[in-house]
């Protein structure tokens, strides 16, 4: 645009230029064919003083004439100038009316060119701040996944550490009791052999005085009542270590249910304690999310908003 304007000045100043040395050369022909004709006069004049002076008359007549033609040349002449000097006028004018016009556009070309480009600009800033937002968004939402797996392995090491202690205690204790439990039936076991040990003393003794009897009748008799005896204690012995071995069975297995209620309950904690801390995992890790979701959606939501500020200021820019 500016080229074709820079390219029609120029051919407007050779136009100009043109028609001065044209007008030059006409004043300079005009001046010549005066002098010219001026000296022509003079001649004739001169001529004419050596005539007569009917031919005087005559002359005086022919230079009134002459006068006459010369003053209407020179005011045809003074109007051609005047018209010349009124057009060479009118063009300056035009002249000067173009450069303005070309100097206006030129002004808003270069205001058309600062707004286009503060939109652009305002275009790209908007892009790129919504851009780093993404970008923003998923690395801290990333981060918050990475986090959460974190505290979740933390977590379920913790609580298989716990539940493993805990089964590892029950094992050690059930282990004791289990132990305590036969030790005490190997001394009731003993205990038990001792008694049947002095019964059976007890009743050889008896049943050999039995024995020792002549009387068949009553040999077998006493026999029968020494087997009676003894099966009758032996009955009591065996009564007496069972009912006392089932005792320590009994309060062994108490003991070894309470040990599985505890550990039960150590282990069901820690398994509590897990599932709080993934949950809780979980709810950061949303949470985060969704800050990061939000905090996103704000900056572009501005993005948006100052972008449209500056296009509105960009469009009301004053023409310099």
């Amino acid at each position: 645009m500016a080229e074709k304007a820079n390219k029609i000045s120029r051919m407007k100043r050779a136009e100009l230029k043109e028609k001065q040395l044209q007008k030059k050369e006409s004043r300079k022909e005009e001046q010549q064919k005066q002098n010219a004709w001026s000296q022509k006069v003079i001649a004739e004049e001169k001529e004419s003083q050596a005539k007569s002076e009917q031919e005087q008359e005559q002359f005086q007549k022919t230079k009134k004439i002459r006068e006459k033609e010369v003053e209407l040349f020179q005011r045809k002449k003074r109007m051609e100038e005047e018209k010349l000097k009124k057009k060479h006028e009118e063009k300056e004018k035009n002249r000067k009316a173009y450069l303005a016009y070309l100097k206006d556009m030129s002004n808003r070309n270069r205001w058309q060119m600062n707004k286009d480009r503060k939109i652009r600009e305002a275009d790209d800033k908007k892009a790129e701040t919504k851009v780093t937002a993404t970008r923003d968004a998923q690395r801290t939402k990333m981060q918050a996944d990475v986090v959460e797996r974190q505290t979740i392995r933390n977590a379920e090491k913790g609580a298989a550490k716990k539940r493993g202690e805990s089964n590892i205690k029950e094992q050690q204790l059930s282990n004791a009791v289990r132990e305590d439990a036969r030790k005490e039936q190997a001394k009731l076991r003993a205990q038990e052999q001792g008694s049947i040990m002095q019964l059976e003393s007890r009743i050889t003794r008896e049943r050999n005085t039995a024995q020792s009897y002549t009387n068949p009748a009553q040999q077998q008799m006493e026999i029968r009542k020494v087997d009676a005896v003894e099966q009758r204690e032996r009955n009591r012995i065996t009564a007496k270590y069972t009912k006392l071995s089932e005792a320590i069975e009994v309060k062994a297995n108490q003991a070894l249910a309470r040990i599985a209620g505890e550990t039960k309950i150590a282990r069901d904690k820690a398994s509590r304690e897990e599932r709080t801390k993934k949950l809780e995992a979980q709810t950061a890790k949303n949470r985060t999310k969704n800050e990061a979701d939000k905090e996103m959606a704000d900056t572009k939501k501005e993005a948006d908003k100052k972008e449209s500020a500056e296009k509105i200021e960009a469009k009301r820019m004053d023409i310099e």
